[in-house]
């Protein structure tokens, strides 16, 4: 209510100082044309003669240090009001970086914070609760950047943590040099996940036990916990590692090398050599479980084929 209220304001002030200077324009413009014929008579005469002070005395000029005071005083709060204009944009452009700064370390610094929590690959109820939460706060930190360029950073810092979320939450076999997914025994928050068993088995081992303790002033009592992760947890990081549906990929900007590997400059020694050869390469062949097949090559030029 309060942003909405100033809004209101700062439009309503906008208004009002625009509809001054049309204002003080209106004067300045009417000044001028009472003015400047009895300027222009003046000039056509020599100083002193009749003709010279019967134009002194004309209506035009009768009244000329009024109207001059008047044009100046006008002329004088145009530039002002011009000039207070530009310094409080450049004011407002400054508080508006300044403010979006704030917020894009305190996200970022949030975002740094949920990878801390989680880059060594634990199931701890506890701390992937804790990473979700401080995700969200993120986000809605985010909401208040308002600035291009710190919108663009934010989105970059995002890029990144996705990227090394995604590293930690997957399994890297050293032999194929492949990524595979988390089992869903890791989400029951047990210590020995790798260990192969099913869903059921990892279920009850992971549910709350019923504890028989002894209520003594000497003793706490200890609390059944249940150690599988929170749902909303999983579904709250797991969401982040997708891209959203609005994502703008920059890769699509780029423009895919459409012409032969030793046509024209591409023959030379340059450090490319290997990369225009491999493009070449796969743009003229598709492979599949072990077979080559080679692309039909279009007349002008080789058009990319989707990956």
């Amino acid at each position: 209510m309060l942003r909405f209220l100033k809004e209101i304001l700062f439009h309503t002030s906008n208004v009002l100082i625009w509809g001054l200077i049309l204002a003080i324009l209106f004067v300045v413009l009417i000044s001028v044309i009472i003015i400047f014929p009895g300027l222009r008579e003046l000039w056509n005469h020599a100083y002193g003669s009749t003709a010279f002070v019967n134009a002194v005395n004309s209506d035009g000029l009768k009244y000329l240090s009024l109207y001059l005071s008047s044009f100046v005083v006008s002329t004088a709060a145009f530039i002002a009001l011009l000039t207070y204009i530009r310094e409080r944009k450049k004011i407002g452009k400054e508080l508006e970086e300044r403010r979006s700064r704030f917020f894009f370390e305190q996200a970022s610094s949030g975002l740094d914070e949920v990878y801390s929590l989680l880059k060594d690959q634990n199931n701890d109820r506890i701390t992937w609760l804790e990473a979700a939460r401080e995700f969200l706060h993120s986000i809605n930190l985010s909401k208040q950047i308002s600035s291009p360029e710190f919108k663009e950073a934010y989105r970059l810092a995002e890029e990144k943590i996705r990227h090394k979320l995604y590293l930690a939450l997957s399994i890297y076999d050293a032999e194929t040099k492949e990524r595979t997914p988390l089992p869903p025994q890791f989400f029951y928050g047990l210590m020995d996940w790798q260990v192969e068993r099913s869903l059921d088995d990892a279920a009850k081992l992971a549910s709350p036990k019923i504890v028989v303790q002894n209520v003594s002033i000497d003793n706490v009592l200890r609390k059944s916990t249940n150690r599988s992760l929170a749902e909303v947890s999983v579904v709250t990081i797991y969401d982040f590692l997708e891209y959203p549906k609005e994502y703008k990929d920059p890769l699509k900007s780029v423009t895919v090398w459409r012409d032969h590997w030793d046509s024209g400059q591409n023959i030379g020694l340059g450090i490319d050599q290997g990369a225009r050869r491999f493009v070449y390469h796969k743009l003229t062949h598709t492979s599949f479980n072990g077979n080559l097949y080679e692309n039909k090559m279009p007349d002008k030029g080789i058009e990319p084929k989707e990956n």
